[in-house]
């Protein structure tokens, strides 16, 4: 017979796995031609509504968007849909990020940058055009730093079937673009692969 205090101690291991089962039992696994993920739809999403100066890109000087960042396997992702969506999906590979920066996040000022202090950035000036035209715009962090041209393809891939859930209804179509190396590569990877699978996967 175990004594009290051993008792006491498998009570407490037993609990805590009950908890972790409990905790766990509301997560998903968000898949997608084989990239898969862990997903939690009770995470608390920021969901920020702010105005966009198109003026720069022929549009209007206060263009409503909305913007929802949330949290999917190892990495951060944005999502923006702006009021006058077109229906349209671009899905956004980032460039290199430093090896010392913290993985999986955005370590620069991209969310809410809606600003001056940050329209000159390639990745905000991408943005800001999709979005000024009406696509709406998606980007994960990356679950890796450095050349995470691999990251870079699953996160940004599962994004096209993560994403419909935070934008009005299902994009009609969805393009996928990158910067620099690793953001580069990843896009052109991904469109070589996907282009010709059904619509709601496929990429131009």
């Amino acid at each position: 017979m175990p004594s009290p205090r051993t008792q006491h101690l498998l009570a407490a291991i037993l609990a805590a796995a009950l908890v972790g089962v409990a905790w766990s039992s509301g997560l998903e696994t968000i898949e997608l031609d084989g990239y898969r993920a862990t997903f939690d739809p009770g995470q608390d999403f920021l969901v920020f509504e702010g105005e966009l100066d198109c003026s720069a890109f022929g549009g209007s000087a206060a263009v409503s968007v909305t913007e929802t960042s949330g949290h999917l396997g190892e990495a951060d992702y944005l999502v923006y849909q702006p009021a006058d969506w077109n229906g349209d999906l671009v899905l956004f590979a980032r460039g290199m990020i430093p090896p010392f920066a913290p993985s999986g996040r955005f370590w620069f000022p991209l969310p809410l940058g809606f600003g001056p202090q940050t329209a000159g950035m390639p990745f905000v000036q991408a943005r800001d055009a999709a979005l000024c035209h009406g696509f709406a715009w998606a980007a994960s962090a990356f679950g890796g730093n450095g050349i995470a041209v691999a990251e870079g393809m699953r996160d940004t891939h599962l994004l096209g079937a993560l994403a419909p859930r935070h934008l009005e209804t299902a994009p009609a179509r969805t393009f996928v673009t990158g910067l620099y190396t690793p953001g580069g590569l990843a896009a052109l990877a991904l469109a070589e692969s996907y282009r010709s699978v059904k619509p709601t996967r496929s990429y131009s």
